[in-house]
């Protein structure tokens, strides 16, 4: 009688699981010595806005507009940058950067950003139904994106959306040597 061994059908499943991960995340190498700020100049002179955009004040990350895990956030991150339309009565147009302390976790505060968007795009939802449709198509195109240490969301168009996240991964993604 043979002796099979339970253990052996799923290496080859999980080695094929692991190859697959490596190769979708290309092997691609980030930047983590740049701030915020110096990122979101480059995101944003990708997708210029007739209003331009305003900074958030130092409270906006709060348990009203974040939740209750918005201390785990600001625990999380070395700095961030958040920026909303300058013409916030008529336009929803909002992103932000956030870097991960070295050795922070960059997947717990993923999950707290990606809350927020939905929760963003939940709280338009109904204003922007009776007071503005045409902007209800941006809080469908809501992203998060992750490149090393750093995160950028988005609530814009969907053009900006696609240029504001690949001028984020091309400012950060370092070259191959």
């Amino acid at each position: 009688m043979k002796h099979i061994c339970p253990r052996r059908p799923l290496f080859l499943p999980i080695l094929i699981l692991c190859l697959a991960a490596f190769v979708s995340c290309g092997g691609a190498t980030y930047r983590s010595d740049l701030t915020s700020a110096s990122v979101m100049n480059t995101v944003t002179a990708a997708i210029p806005a007739e209003d331009g955009y305003a900074a958030t004040s130092e409270g906006y990350i709060n348990a009203s507009m974040w939740g209750e895990r918005y201390q785990a956030l600001l625990d999380a991150v070395t700095d961030y940058t958040i920026l909303i339309s300058g013409d916030s009565a008529m336009n929803v147009d909002e992103l932000g950067i956030f870097r991960v302390k070295e050795g922070g976790d960059v997947k717990a505060a993923t999950a707290i950003v990606k809350e927020y968007v939905e929760a963003q795009a939940l709280r338009h939802k109904g204003l922007l139904e009776a007071y503005n449709p045409d902007e209800l198509p941006k809080t469908e195109n809501r992203k998060v994106t992750v490149c090393g240490s750093y995160i950028l969301y988005s609530i814009l168009g969907n053009s900006e959306t696609a240029k504001a996240h690949e001028a984020f991964e091309a400012a950060l993604k370092m070259a191959k040597s």
